[in-house]
């Protein structure tokens, strides 16, 4: 059985278990892919439904400094800031970060979930049935039985 969500980063198997993680050792090992701040747009709407980030100094301290300046910044500071945060910090894009960690060795290209979203976007030469369409017909008499 697949494993059910369990908060927003655990997942528990089929007895109730916390699943344990691994590091995947081979390209056909399972991962999740997890885009928290995928766009602008979604990274605002998140902090400011998170609101002000509040709490005791050691709980502050062990928050990562994204999260924080994340949750100042959509709260207090103006849009051209925000932009320039987004871009810089979460995308790690405004200064060619990305290339200069793929030249490094640091970056590499997943192919497999591009892959899997076109398969699954291609047309299908029989549609797929679902509970309730299933058709069944005598092959003798020609009846067909069950709903339609």
């Amino acid at each position: 059985r697949p494993p059910v969500p369990c908060g927003l980063h655990s997942f528990l198997a089929d007895t109730g278990e916390l699943l344990k993680y691994e590091q995947a050792k081979s390209r056909e090992d399972p991962v999740i892919l997890h885009y928290p701040n995928a766009s602008l747009s979604f990274w605002r709407d998140k902090y400011e439904r998170l609101g002000e980030i509040t709490g005791d100094q050691e709980m502050l301290r062990r928050l990562p400094r994204m999260h924080l300046a994340s949750s100042q910044l959509v709260l207090h500071g103006q849009k051209h800031q925000q932009e320039m945060f987004y871009r810089t910090v979460v995308m790690q894009s405004e200064y060619n970060e990305l290339a200069y960690m793929a030249e490094h060795g640091l970056v590499i290209r997943v192919e497999g979930v591009k892959e899997l979203l076109e398969y699954y976007d291609q047309p299908r030469d029989m549609p797929e049935l679902l509970p309730g369409q299933v058709r069944l017909h005598d092959l003798q008499s020609g009846l067909k039985f069950g709903r339609a």
